[in-house]
C-alpha cells in the first residue's frame, strides 16, 4: 500500500464570506471548480479519512474557503478524530461563537485563523467586516486554555499595520504568530500590485525584529512564489518529481475539495490521491 505524507490540508469547499484579495485559493484561477456539487458529503470524506490514516496520515488540517460555512462540519471532524488523526481547523474566525469554541475544545480540534489587518480590515477581506469580532474569538480561546495559531499575510494595503498586527495577535492571546508575504497565487494573480517587493518584507521583518519582546513564538514566512508551480512559459513537470522543489510539498499534501490530491496548496495539477507517495520516496509500496 502506498504512503501518504504524514500531514494533510484537506478543503472541504470553495464557499467564503470573505471575498479577501489575497486569497492563494486555487479556485480562483479556475472558476469551475466553485460549484458547491462538487463537494463530497460526510460518508464520502469519513471512508477517504479512514484509508488516509492507514496510509500514514497523522494529522489534517481542514480548510476551505470557510469551512464553518458547511452544516456537516462537526460530523466531518467526528470521522477524523474517530480515526486518530490529530485535527486543526482553519477559519476566518467571524462564525465563531461560544459554543462553536466550546465544541472544538471538546473534539480535541485545535484552531487557526487569520488576522489580515486592522483599520484595513475591510480592503483585506473584501467585507465591511470588524477585526474586533475575530480578536475576541482568539481571546476567549485563550481564556478557556485552547489558544489560536494567527497568520498575517501582509500585503501593501495593511503593510504600515505589521507591528501592530503582530501585537494584536499576541496581546488577543494567540499560541504562535505566523507572518509572511502574501504570495502571488489565487486572487493575487489579478491584484500584483498589493504584492510585497523583496525590500519592502525586509523592511517590515526588520520592524518586527525591534518590537518589545513577545512571550508568543512569532515565525516569519519568507516565499513569494512556491516553487511547485510552473514558471510561465515551460513545461510542466510529472508529478510526484514537481514537489521535490517546494518544501511543503516534501512535508504535506493537500486533497482539493472533490477528493483530487495536489502536492501543496499552491498547485494546479490534480492527481488520484490513491496513487499519491511522499515526494521523496515514489517507488515505495
Amino acid at each position: 500500500m502506498r504512503t501518504l505524507p504524514p500531514s494533510l490540508s484537506v478543503e472541504l469547499t470553495t464557499r467564503c464570506n470573505y471575498a479577501c484579495p489575497f486569497c492563494y485559493g486555487i479556485w480562483h484561477e479556475r472558476p469551475s471548480e466553485t460549484a458547491p456539487d462538487r463537494e463530497l458529503d460526510v460518508t464520502e470524506w469519513g471512508d477517504i479519512l479512514v484509508e488516509c490514516a492507514c496510509r500514514g496520515v497523522e494529522s489534517v488540517q481542514f480548510t476551505g474557503g470557510e469551512p464553518l460555512l458547511r452544516e456537516d462540519l462537526d460530523a466531518i471532524l467526528d470521522c477524523a478524530r474517530a480515526v486518530g488523526l490529530s485535527v486543526i481547523l482553519y477559519t476566518n474566525g467571524s462564525l465563531l461563537t461560544e459554543e462553536r469554541l466550546q465544541s472544538f475544545k471538546q473534539r480535541q480540534v485545535r484552531l487557526a485563523t487569520s488576522l489580515p489587518g486592522l483599520a484595513s480590515y475591510g480592503t483585506m477581506t473584501g467585507t465591511n467586516h470588524s477585526p474586533w469580532p475575530v480578536l475576541e474569538a482568539i481571546e476567549r480561546a485563550a481564556e478557556l486554555d485552547w489558544p489560536m495559531t494567527v497568520g498575517i499575510p501582509l500585503a501593501r494595503p495593511n503593510l504600515s499595520e505589521a507591528t501592530d498586527l503582530v501585537a494584536a495577535a499576541a496581546f488577543a492571546g494567540a499560541s504562535v504568530v505566523q507572518v509572511g508575504p502574501a504570495m502571488w497565487e489565487g486572487r493575487m494573480r489579478r491584484n500584483t500590485a498589493w504584492m510585497l517587493n523583496e525590500s519592502e518584507w525586509k523592511t517590515a521583518k526588520a520592524a518586527l525584529q525591534v518590537q518589545p519582546k513577545l512571550s508568543q513564538r512569532v515565525v516569519c514566512s519568507e516565499e513569494f512564489f512556491c516553487t511547485c508551480r510552473t514558471p510561465p512559459g515551460q513545461t510542466p513537470v510529472p508529478w510526484p518529481e514537481s514537489a521535490a522543489g517546494c518544501p511543503a510539498g516534501q512535508e504535506f499534501g493537500v486533497l482539493g475539495v472533490s477528493g483530487r490530491y495536489r502536492i501543496c496548496l499552491h498547485a494546479t495539477e490534480e492527481y488520484d490521491w490513491r496513487s499519491a507517495v511522499r515526494s521523496e520516496d515514489p517507488t515505495r509500496d
